[in-house]
């Protein structure tokens, strides 16, 4: 992926509020890189967090995101040559030569212990996460000017350029898709989602009003081609009420069961479920 938009989002998120300014610069060239998206996010926060935490007052954080060619005067086992600089620089209070040695140490921290402060794993974290990803991370400091990170991760030069463009191709299909849940909000996204795709869209929030629109639409010979149907529906019917009088009006009904309860019976069962309730 490119870790640009990451970076940036995740840094602005940590900074909202604060006085601390944020200055990001991103090569236009920037290469890929195969990263746990995730992890890398928690790298970003945590290095942040700390600058923020640096800058008790107002100060400037700059980011820089690079390509590098390594070379011996990096000092980087050179385990590949190319590799993305992300350079992250405060304006704090800096960290003292006594602790540098130190700050990558499990449990080590300057903070008073207690939950408001810190437990000293966020840089440990760090450290583990950027080698696991096979890179490393640096700090340099100035008491009283501020602290330097440098993380390098080696860029990823296989052919993932065409396979990461054709994820972004949305497939298009044709048809029509009656959605049925109680939730508004998943309606809106539902019936902007199948739209884009493509699909006739029709929406309920409730039981009757799905099975009367799939009747009409029987009965009109524009039939459904699918029903997306919530299996927990709180304003009458359920979704497996909904289900058998779909059934009765059509046996061959195509139907999508959703459900945010990961341990409802029918989802946990569905092929017991499906021949003894549907």
């Amino acid at each position: 992926m490119n870790i640009s938009p990451l970076i940036k989002e995740t840094a602005e998120t940590v900074l909202h509020g604060s006085s601390v300014k944020l200055n990001y610069v991103v090569s236009d060239d920037l290469s890929l890189v195969e990263v746990d998206e995730e992890q890398l996010k928690q790298v970003i926060e945590n290095v942040v967090v700390n600058a923020r935490e640096a800058m008790s007052s107002e100060g400037a954080l700059y980011i820089n995101c690079e390509n590098v060619h390594i070379t011996p005067q990096h000092k980087l086992p050179p385990f590949k040559e190319e590799y993305i600089r992300i350079l992250i620089q405060d304006e704090g209070v800096g960290i003292s030569e006594e602790n540098m040695s130190k700050i990558f140490d499990p449990y080590f921290t300057t903070k008073d212990m207690g939950s408001q402060k810190g437990v000293g794993l966020g840089l440990a974290i760090c450290y583990s996460i950027i080698k696991k990803h096979n890179g490393y991370i640096l700090v340099n400091s100035v008491p009283g000017k501020g602290t330097a990170f440098q993380i390098y991760l080696p860029v990823y030069k296989q052919q993932v350029a065409e396979r990461y463009e054709e994820r972004r191709v949305v497939k298009r299909g044709r048809g029509r898709i009656l959605v049925v849940d109680d939730e508004e909000i998943v309606l809106k996204i539902a019936e902007k989602l199948l739209l884009y795709m493509g699909y006739e869209v029709t929406t309920t929030q409730t039981g009757k009003d799905a099975v009367w629109s799939y009747k009409q639409a029987m009965e009109s010979g524009k039939s459904f081609d699918a029903v997306i149907l919530d299996l927990v529906l709180d304003r009458d019917m359920g979704g497996t009420e909904v289900m058998k009088d779909l059934l009765a009006i059509d046996p061959n009904v195509k139907t999508i069961i959703s459900s945010g309860y990961l341990y409802d019976p029918v989802i946990m069962n569905l092929e017991t479920m499906a021949s003894r309730v549907f």
